[in-house]
């Protein structure tokens, strides 16, 4: 594809994000730009539901809100999402809110208000955000219901070199999947690792949309406790948490 068109992709995404009433500089994810990105946030969401029938679910970080919508459809009885900016919440509030689907605004590493207990809490990209992610992943797991589930998403590291990757992408904290397994069992007598995975493809992050892949694409392969040393590559590590420890 010549430069210019590929410029005019790109500016055609930004459009679509203003029009959604979104900023694109922020560069965040949304169904009007179907990029590499959608689809990869997508099928954390799709991997989620399998978690939500009949479930109340809280999200720490729900973004433009689109993934309200899959965990709706899975069965899940009611949605809180939360996010930290007013123009995300003011989109996705009017374009998925309902009795039954809320969004608030609030710092994500200390969330004001009384956000209850729910079936389904869902992490996805936060802990790594902040230096003290031990202290957050405690506050968050204190919203999970004594049957529920905790379903945290942290970046893979399998090597020094994403380490450096994970930090030079705006993370506070890069770690081992073994540690973060650790963390998650301080909180939870019950931790499943996942490895997800994109697919047999080198993705290009930046490209425009549309992504030639979908959501559907991208795996999630579980992985034994004992595999946690000898770390396979992959674009995030998932820990599902249940039989919470108080």
């Amino acid at each position: 594809m010549n430069s210019f068109k590929l410029k005019l992709r790109h500016y055609r995404d930004a459009a679509a994000l203003l029009s959604g009433g979104l900023s694109p500089r922020t560069r965040l994810v949304s169904p009007l730009v179907p990029d590499h990105r959608y689809q990869m946030v997508l099928s954390r969401y799709l991997f989620a539901c399998r978690y939500a029938q009949g479930q109340s679910i809280l999200d720490f970080g729900s973004g433009s809100g689109f993934g309200s919508e899959p965990l709706r459809e899975a069965g899940g009885t009611r949605y809180l999402g939360l996010e930290e900016f007013d123009r995300p919440v003011r989109h996705a509030l009017k374009k998925y809110g309902s009795a039954q689907v809320s969004y608030r605004r609030t710092p994500l590493s200390a969330p004001g208000g009384d956000l209850g207990h729910h079936g389904l809490v869902l992490a996805f990209d936060l802990l790594a955000r902040y230096r003290q992610s031990e202290s957050l992943l405690q506050r968050i797991s204190g919203h999970v219901e004594d049957n529920g589930r905790l379903v945290v998403g942290v970046p893979l590291v399998a090597s020094k070199q994403d380490i450096r990757a994970a930090f030079a992408a705006g993370a506070q904290t890069a770690l081992y999947p073994w540690y973060w397994r650790a963390l998650c069992t301080e909180q939870f007598r019950t931790v499943r690792y996942f490895r997800h995975c994109g697919p047999n493809a080198i993705l290009d992050w930046n490209e425009p949309s549309p992504s030639p892949f979908d959501a559907t694409d991208f795996r999630f392969e579980e992985e034994e406790s004992a595999e946690l040393l000898r770390t396979r590559p992959g674009l995030s590590a998932f820990f599902v948490c249940s039989d919470p420890i108080r």
